[in-house]
């Protein structure tokens, strides 16, 4: 069945014993009883549990488990005692098929012995086994709910056979009997003024009506049993029998209701009242029926009319239409389908009627009645039947729900989007084959639209254009979530986050930091506009970001203008030094791109920048909890943030360690020279970071340009399949920086964990093709000119600064 008790056994493990599972369980999947038994057998040997015990426990976690779950306010309505909170349990069961609709749910059927004052409770599942989870359960439903402390007394455990159909499965019937042992005083009671009043003497203050309700148990007695089956001592009697009714009262209430001699209810007015009921002998006969019955199947008058033959069982399921099942069952909610052959004969092809209702026990233990209604879900399911509102009686709530769906297509504004009904063919002509319905299709519809389209008026078309609706607007919600917890948690940490691991700190001895800033942002700030400068901020920042995702950087935090930048934590990377620095000239050029609303001065308007680099080890960590946000430590960051603040405005500032990293990897590197920087004792040199030779800008950048026409030809670019050469070639390429639009292309590197190298590749920093500038026209095929670079040397070059 579904994994609801796998993923309680789960989170009962991880809470009690704070260790971790390594299976993860979903309650929507279905798991075979033969896993979860190991599973509990696991769980015994490991927590030190009797099986019996565990499941008691685990039914208790359970029932705070669905409260916390949002299903409190659902159980605390169901019933204003213990015992309406039994009998109402199966009707919740059948609505839950909407969600789980290959759900085998338990049933549960309560008998009061009034002879030997006990109440049993009759337990049928298909899960064999597994009655001390329900007693669990049970038991923190009434210390809860109706304060009280419960007695369960096991009385027997068989396996009985309910449907004669092959493949059926045996349900596992447990009975057991239900005692009361405590009761809480409840909080507003006042504490006790009278002796009377207290724990110890309360039962000798014996109110009248309690005297007379024991007089009405033993009249009845003697009317049904006979004066021997009395007691001799009548005084005695009277008072063991009031400490037994008040055991029993404290879970069916204090209410006693007054019942007339007769009725004045004739029964051809009962038979007009309840149009659609029926009532069944032991041996299933229909012993009378209301007129509408009657009408839609006018052989159910006769007196050798029964029931199994002129209806289908649906629910429940696989469960054989019988007098006996009907006792066992008697609080679920009982479907039945009108058997084809049954209907009147001007019925022809229309839907067949199906009723659903309550099956009642009457007071002679031989008789049974089903109170129904026809199920239909809108006025087209009554055209369809050839039936009308006159049909449905007026205190029948399927009238107030066809109403609602009526008034719901009239607010949407399909009022005319109904078909009209099918034609009714003559007999004797063609007719169309009946299209039968899978029955537990039929059942989702009947136990679950009634009450979708009661509560909110909207009938199947329009609730399923809203649960798309609402589907839509979760994805999209989910999306939104996703990408914001991205952007502070690297892919690693987000994994762990979504499963729900802990997020545990480490130490990374190979990592490379980069911190950037805008030149004089102060001013900027001081002379620009509010939105200017936000402006500037969101477009620098988002353009940054597509730079990270380029090299599979991770950004860590933005403060103000200042952005800083790390790789190689939490995944260790052999590449991080040469991905940073890729990261850095894609941002020097990003910044070139956007204009900027403060004068620097000079002729260029542009956005000025700096950036300062640096790689050593680091300690990294998940902080906060509602908002976690990744973040690294330690002296690397603190020199990294050196090297951009004691840099120069459009330059790319290294530290020793990083200029060391990447000298040999094809990066054009200027040397700088020694400078003094803040926290270090010894003047360290530094050096500027130029370019890449290995690759071109557009590879830095990770832009593929998309297709545009020019003079009539198409023109395909960069890491296209055909590169054809069409006329006025220089005035048809654009430059990385134009405005057309581009599609990220991530570069591949050699440790790349998501874009790895083919087998037996070339293996470089990039494993791109060579890529051209955007700027120079691509020669014709077989001219035998090469590709400019950006920077023509091939090999390192380190110049002086000047």
């Amino acid at each position: 069945m579904y994994g609801h008790l796998n993923v309680i056994i789960k989170k009962f493990v991880t809470e009690s014993k704070k260790c971790s599972f390594s299976t993860d369980f979903n309650d929507k999947e279905i798991y075979s009883d033969e896993d979860t038994t190991k599973l509990l057998e696991e769980t015994t040997n490991v927590l030190g549990f009797k099986r019996e015990a565990l499941m008691v426990l685990l039914g208790e976690f359970y029932f705070d488990y669905i409260r916390k779950l949002g299903h409190d306010e659902l159980l605390r309505n169901l019933g204003a005692t213990f015992k309406d909170f039994l009998e109402n349990l199966d009707y919740v069961h059948t609505y839950m098929m909407s969600e789980y609709p290959e759900m085998n749910s338990p049933s549960f059927r309560l008998e009061e012995d009034e002879k030997n004052e006990k109440l049993y409770l009759h337990y049928y599942s298909f899960r064999k086994g597994f009655h001390p989870l329900v007693i669990g359960i049970l038991k923190s439903v009434s210390r809860v709910y109706y304060k009280q402390d419960l007695l369960f007394e096991l009385i027997s455990i068989e396996n009985e056979t309910v449907c004669k159909k092959a493949g059926s499965t045996q349900r596992e019937h447990v009975v057991l009997c239900i005692t009361t042992v405590k009761v809480e005083q409840k909080p507003s009671e006042p504490p006790p003024t009278f002796v009377a009043q207290t724990r110890k003497h309360g039962e000798k203050q014996i109110l009248k009506q309690h005297v007379d309700e024991v007089a009405i148990k033993i009249d009845k007695i003697r009317r049904e049993q006979g004066e021997h089956a009395l007691p001799v001592n009548k005084a005695r009697a009277a008072k063991a029998k009031w400490k037994s009714l008040a055991r029993m009262t404290m879970l069916s209430g204090d209410f006693t209701p007054a019942f007339p001699t007769n009725l004045a209810l004739d029964p051809s007015s009962f038979c007009s009242t309840f149009p659609y009921h029926m009532v069944f002998n032991k041996d299933m006969h229909v012993v009378h029926s209301g007129i509408k019955i009657q009408e839609c199947m006018p052989g159910i008058r006769s007196l050798l009319a029964r029931g199994d033959f002129y209806f289908d069982l649906l629910h429940p399921p696989q469960v054989d239409f019988t007098f006996v099942n009907i006792k066992k069952f008697i609080n679920t909610p009982f479907v039945v389908r009108c058997k084809k052959a049954k209907m009147k004969k001007d019925w022809g092809f229309r839907p067949l009627l199906i009723l659903r209702g309550q099956m009642v026990p009457l007071k002679d233990e031989n008789f049974v009645i089903y109170l129904c209604s026809p199920f239909v879900r809108s006025l087209r399911d009554l055209e369809c039947r050839r039936m009308h509102l006159a049909d449905i009686p007026i205190h029948d709530v399927t009238r107030d729900m066809l109403w609602m769906e009526l008034i719901a297509r009239y607010k949407f504004g399909n009022l005319q989007d109904t078909p009209p009904p099918p034609v009714e063919y003559p007999e004797g002509d063609q007719q169309p084959p009946i299209k039968e319905q899978d029955d537990k299709m039929i059942m989702r519809e009947v136990l679950v639209a009634p009450a979708i389209v009661g509560s909110t008026g909207i009938n199947e078309n329009h609730l399923a254009a809203e649960m798309a609706r609402l589907r839509n607007g979760w994805d999209t919600e989910k999306k939104r979530n996703a990408d914001l917890y991205r952007t502070f948690l690297p892919p690693k940490c987000l994994a762990q986050w979504e499963s729900g691991q802990n997020l545990e700190a480490g130490y990374y001895d190979s990592t490379t930091v980069l911190f950037s800033d805008v030149v004089c942002f102060s001013d900027i700030m001081a002379r620009c506009k509010a939105n200017d400068i936000v402006n500037l901020l969101t477009k620098l920042h988002c353009k940054f970001r597509e730079a990270c995702e380029v090299h599979e950087t991770f950004r860590v935090e933005t403060i103000g203008d200042a952005y800083m930048v790390v790789c190689g934590v939490p995944e260790p990377l052999q590449s991080h030094a040469e991905r940073i620095c890729n990261t850095s000239l894609a941002m020097m050029h990003i910044a070139k791109e956007l204009s900027s609303p403060y004068d620097y001065g000079d002729k260029s308007k542009s956005v000025k920048i700096r950036i300062g680099i640096n790689s050593g080890p680091v300690t990294s960590g998940v902080i906060g909890d509602r908002v976690p946000r990744f973040t690294v430590m330690g002296d690397t960051v603190n020199l990294a943030s050196r090297m951009e603040s004691h840099g120069l405005p459009n330059k790319i500032q290294l530290s020793p360690s990083t200029y060391n990293l990447i000298k040999e990897k094809g990066f054009r590197i200027e040397k700088r020279g020694d400078i003094a920087v803040r926290g270090v004792k010894k003047r360290i040199t530094t050096h500027w970071l130029m370019a890449n030779d290995n690759v071109g800008l557009a590879d830095v950048l990770g832009r593929r340009v998309k297709p545009r026409l020019t003079g009539g030809v198409e023109v395909t670019f960069i890491n296209e399949g055909k590169h054809e050469h069409p006329p006025n070639t220089a005035n048809s390429i654009t430059t990385p920086g134009s405005a057309d639009s581009y599609d990220l292309i991530p570069m591949r590197y050699s440790d790349n964990p998501r874009y790895p190298l083919k087998p037996g590749a070339n293996v470089r920093p990039t494993d791109l093709p060579r890529a051209r500038s955007m700027s120079t026209p691509r020669p014709r095929s077989g001219s035998g000119s090469s590709t400019p670079r950006i920077g023509t040397p091939k090999t390192n070059r380190v110049t002086p600064h000047k």
